[in-house]
Formats: structure tokens, sequence, C-alpha cells
């Protein structure tokens, strides 16, 4: 038999469209016809017992459009990205399919769904404020506060950077706040912690920068060793948080603090120092799948 049962479905909204998992009886490759326009009921008869009976209805599905699930080959578990679908838009969709490359005479029942909205699947956290640490040296421009030299959308290279001048062989740490409330942000795939830098001088090998976070009022610290003569983001990864070693929680964002620590070195021909022009915490969302 090449029949194919739909068992579940999930829904993982963003600001533009939604990811819709659906879970079979059994393997197969799917396809989901979806449209906006509300399907038609048409009158017809039916047999039933020998009658014919005048209350019998067909429904004509319109307008469609198509999307193949995004696996290759025959799954139990089918990911759709549905795109576009606006806010507070309804779609009604139904899933067809095969089996071992043979079409499958299933038809899946047809679903009604509303986008209620959503984040964007990565939704990025920059500094707003100013953390529990200040300690780089110098900023520029050299006025206000070190977090909004560092808080650009888009790198701004020198002209908005905090900076360890060579001075003396030191390292320091600035921290800011990048929380805020995030209700319904659902499922988190990870969190990534970037800072973009680079160094001048001489062995400059010497002063690696190092990335910092903040969560559960522990302080946790990524050094990336290696010669950054050129702006470079260097990014941290954490698919877990580092303190819990647990999966993120949407509550764990309310207080988190990154930030970036700096060295320098001073001597013959030894003279170092490092420099930072943006920091942030990208969330990555996670797909919802059914059990």
């Amino acid at each position: 038999m090449n029949n194919f049962v739909v068992l579940g479905l999930a829904y993982t909204h963003y600001d533009a469209g939604i990811y819709i998992c659906v879970k079979t009886d059994v393997p197969c490759h799917l396809t989901c016809y979806h449209t906006t326009e509300a399907p038609r009921r048409h009158r017809t008869s039916r047999n039933q017992r020998g009658l014919t009976l005048p209350w019998g209805a067909y429904f004509c599905f319109v307008a469609w459009q198509s999307v193949e699930q995004e696996q290759e080959g025959d799954t139990l578990y089918h990911l759709f990205n549905v795109y576009p679908w606006m806010v507070l838009t309804t779609k009604w969709f139904a899933f067809r399919g095969t089996i071992n490359e043979e079409l499958s005479p299933s038809v899946s029942a047809l679903f009604e769904h509303k986008h209620p909205g959503g984040f964007p699947m990565e939704v990025v956290l920059r500094p707003h404020a100013a953390g529990d640490l200040t300690e780089i040296w110098n900023q520029l421009p050299d006025t206000g506060e070190h977090w909004d030299k560092v808080d650009d959308v888009t790198p701004d290279e020198d002209d908005t950077k905090v900076w360890m001048p060579p001075y003396s062989e030191a390292k320091m740490r600035d921290l800011y706040q990048v929380g805020t409330g995030l209700p319904g942000i659902g499922k988190i795939e990870k969190v990534t912690f970037n800072i973009r830098i680079k160094a001048m001088g001489f062995y400059i090998a010497r002063i690696p920068p190092s990335a910092l976070l903040v969560t559960h009022n522990h302080l946790k610290e990524k050094e990336f060793p290696g010669s950054w003569s050129m702006w470079t983001t260097l990014s941290w990864d954490c698919p877990t948080n580092p303190v819990t070693n647990d999966p993120w929680t949407q509550d764990e964002f309310t207080t988190l603090q990154a930030g970036v620590a700096l060295r320098a070195n001073y001597g013959y021909r030894r003279d170092a120092s490092g420099h930072c022009t943006q920091v942030n915490a990208a969330i990555t969302r996670g797909i919802i799948c059914p059990p």
C-alpha cells in the first residue's frame, strides 16, 4: 500500500511566513498546496443505501500555490517554509505526496490557519545600556557611554569604537546590557555572541580578544587566539546556556549582558592595541515539530 495519514502539525511563526512541520504515519515525500481564498462549497447529491440524497457537497480548492518539503526523499517529518504569509492572513492548505517516488492516492484533510504574528527567525540583541563592567580605557568619540560605540546595526569600523591604547601590558573588559523581554519567542536553537574587532601594532597574536556574557549573575568568557589585523567578526555559538548547560529560556534574556575583553601591550617593538566596534547577541529560533 502507498497511503499516508497526517498525524500532527506544528507551526513556527515568523514575521513574514510560517514553518509548518508535519508528521505522517509512514515515510513519504509531501507537497503543500495553500491558498488565501476560502474553499468554495458546492451542493451535489449522494447515494446512500440505494437512495439519491440532495445534501451532498464538495469543496473547490482554488488559486493555490505549492511548496515542496525541504528534506530530500521519503521522511516521517516534513518541513515547509510557506512564504510569504503575512501577519493576520488566513490560509487554507492540504498535502499530497509520493511514496517511493510513486504518487499516493492519499490526500490530507483541508487545514485552516491564521498567522498571529511572530519574531524573525534570527533576533539580534544590541547594547542599550552599560553593564556590570566598564574597564576599557578609551572610546571614540571620547564623549558619551561605551555601549553606544558598539551598538551599530551595520558596523562603522573606526568611526565609533572602544579600544585599548598601547600604554602598558593590560587586559580590560566591558559589559553591556542587551537583555529584553521576548514573550512568545518559542524554541531557541542557539545564541551567538558576536564581537567585531581588530588589533594594531607588533606581535598582535599576543593580545587575543575575548567575547563575554553574563547570565544568572555569572561571567563567562571565550578567547579567540589569532592575529586579527583587519576588522573581523568573531562569533561564539552557545546552543545551551554556558552557566546552566540547559537549553536557553526566554526569561534568561531579560537580564542578559554581552561584552568584550581587549588587550594592549607596551615596550620596544611590542606596542599593540586592541579595538572593538560592534557587540551583539543573536538568537536563532528553532523549528517546532509535533511529538
